[in-house]
């Protein structure tokens, strides 16, 4: 995916919504472009994010980027967007739900001709407390798996764990997995892919090279903000 997005929802009162952009990963000796923003919202209620609000913000910074790497010299590519969702993606039943705002800044970018119908958007549900779940290796005892590792054990195809933290990051204690669901926007999703993107979203450190984070980067970078 070239273009990956994290959208949280935090503060005291989970009352500030925050987006991070990256853009720029499937040529990053090119040019690679980060741009964190707070999503403005009118209405007291911010988790989940109203429709309206969300898709004005990601639109935004879908602009915003788009702008900056043009004014680089750099054809933006938005064709392969992935979103992380800091938990599920909520609404109000079947009247709307946050999905809506993403396939509706999909649908603008169509019509602006900045993708076209074949790209592929993807969201991924971060469900952080993998419910208990632990993964270990059991080879000569029993040790922290392997960052990256990864398995779908439950009757819905798309909710897997994967080990973003682990060997050879942690070399003690117990490692607890993320539990994720992958939801199609737009075209058919790669699980593979998707888990691949997903680990070295968590790999990519710039200060600590022998560390790995436990979320996706431009999860952490809208988690902090």
């Amino acid at each position: 995916y070239n273009t990956h997005v994290g959208l949280d929802v935090g503060g005291v009162h989970n009352t500030h919504a925050m987006a991070c952009i990256g853009h720029g990963f499937r040529r990053p000796l090119n040019h690679i472009f980060f741009r964190p923003e707070a999503i403005p919202i009118e209405v007291q209620k911010k988790d989940p994010i109203p429709t309206d609000c969300l898709y004005r913000g990601l639109l935004n910074l879908f602009e915003l980027v788009h702008s900056i790497a043009r004014e680089a010299g750099v054809n933006p590519d938005f064709e392969t967007t992935i979103f992380y969702r800091d938990g599920q993606l909520l609404g109000d039943g079947d009247s709307w739900n946050e999905k809506d705002a993403l396939s509706q800044v999909h649908q603008e970018l169509l019509r602006r001709n900045w993708i076209t119908a074949s790209s592929i958007w993807t969201a991924v549900e971060m469900l952080k407390s993998a419910e208990g779940w632990r993964l270990f290796r059991s080879s000569g005892g029993v040790a922290n798996p392997l960052v990256g590792e990864y398995l779908f054990p439950f009757d819905e195809p798309n909710i897997g764990l994967v080990c973003t933290t682990g060997v050879p990051y942690l070399t003690q204690g117990t490692t607890r997995p993320l539990m994720i669901r992958i939801v199609d926007i737009h075209g058919k999703a790669d699980r593979l892919r998707v888990l691949r993107d997903l680990v070295w979203q968590a790999d990519l450190c710039f200060t600590k090279p022998d560390m790995g984070m436990h979320l996706p980067w431009v999860l952490n970078v809208a988690d902090s903000g």
